[in-house]
């Protein structure tokens, strides 16, 4: 079974990036071993990723030295590509991978050319189900950089990188989703998000259409800003 890189951009998020500690912490550490979390700043100076904590996992943090509006696409980029792993899960701040699903998406039988989309709950008190997260998948990291990773035009603004993202897998590569099993969901904070959506959504709307309607498929350049890796911490060797 192949190891997985846990993608997770982080934009203010002190106390929620606490809780996947937290929740990391119950992982069974034969399960745990075979993973590596990638978690990048996106560059807001507000409340820049301080990792104090001792995190039971194998780690590395980086940051986004330019402070660009809303650069989740870029912030992602960056992950996918420093991930050493054939697999990678990504996923956003407020939704915690907790032991079960850990391990779920390490067991699950992987083909490059399919998705793979956890569930979530509706609240992480709540038992309840909701569908699955548009942008949480298991993806093969070579299929993900086939697409041309998330298009950074959108950066500035919110949304729709991960719209055009999915467009491109589902109608121009042909993947296939498969979801995984509701037992095993992602656990939702509702308030762990960043609480606002900056940028100007409207244009990436314009952006969007445009690109779709003219066939526009290729993502252009990546990474368009300086970056530093800030932390590691190794728990597992090979």
């Amino acid at each position: 079974m192949d190891k997985i890189t846990l993608v997770i951009p982080y934009y203010n998020h002190e106390d929620m990036f606490k809780k996947h500690i937290e929740y990391w912490s119950r992982w069974h550490p034969k399960v745990a071993k075979w993973y590596e979390v990638i978690v990048v700043d996106d560059g807001s100076p507000l409340k820049p990723l301080k990792i104090k904590d001792k995190v039971p996992l194998n780690i590395r943090a980086y940051r986004i030295l330019d402070n660009i509006v809303w650069n989740t696409s870029g912030a992602d980029n960056l992950a996918f590509s420093v991930a050493t792993t054939p697999w990678v899960f990504r996923t956003d701040i407020d939704l915690v991978t907790d032991h079960r699903l850990s391990r779920v998406l390490f067991e699950t039988a992987k083909e490059s050319n399919k998705l793979y989309f956890p569930y979530r709950t509706k609240t992480a008190t709540s038992g309840t189900r909701r569908f699955p997260h548009c942008n949480s998948f298991l993806i093969s990291k070579d299929k993900f950089w086939k697409i041309g990773g998330y298009n950074e035009d959108f950066a500035g603004g919110w949304g729709y990188a991960d719209s055009l993202f999915l467009y491109l897998a589902h109608k121009i590569y042909n993947m296939t989703d498969v979801n995984i099993d509701p037992l095993f969901p992602l656990i939702y904070f509702l308030d762990g998000g960043s609480g606002e959506k900056k940028g100007n959504g409207a244009f990436n709307d314009i952006q969007f259409m445009h690109k779709v309607d003219n066939n526009i498929h290729h993502n252009g350049p990546i990474l368009r800003f300086k970056w530093e890796k800030i932390y590691e911490n190794i728990v597992f060797k090979d």
